[in-house]
């Protein structure tokens, strides 16, 4: 996907307003990291999900392992994201993203 919706008001949305008081502005990076991550895999198959070791997704979101873990059950909690963790690899899903897929890829498919 080339590029999704952002809601002009996400920043006052109820669990991203949760992010932000657990993890300052940081989760809410964060949060549109693995977003963005995760729709620029995006194809034809509508895939919603990513799934990288933790080594990697340290890599992509630039925080430690311990905050990431921490920010990840915090937004599974919350199901902004279904996050599986299963022999050394995790695997994160977001499938609001198919509400905001650009008309892009939507014409693509």
């Amino acid at each position: 996907m080339r590029w999704f919706k952002h809601l002009s008001a996400s920043n006052r949305d109820e669990k991203l307003r949760r992010i932000q008081d657990e993890f300052g502005i940081e989760g809410y990076g964060l949060y549109w990291i693995i977003l963005e991550t995760i729709a620029e895999k995006m194809d034809k198959k509508d895939c919603t999900s990513m799934t990288f070791s933790l080594k990697n997704w340290k890599k992509i979101t630039g925080v430690s392992d311990k905050k990431l873990r921490k920010f990840l059950t915090f937004s599974n909690n919350l199901k902004l994201f279904i996050v599986k963790d299963s022999q050394g690899l995790i695997s994160l899903e977001c499938p609001n993203l198919l509400k905001y897929r650009d008309e892009y890829t939507g014409r693509k498919k």
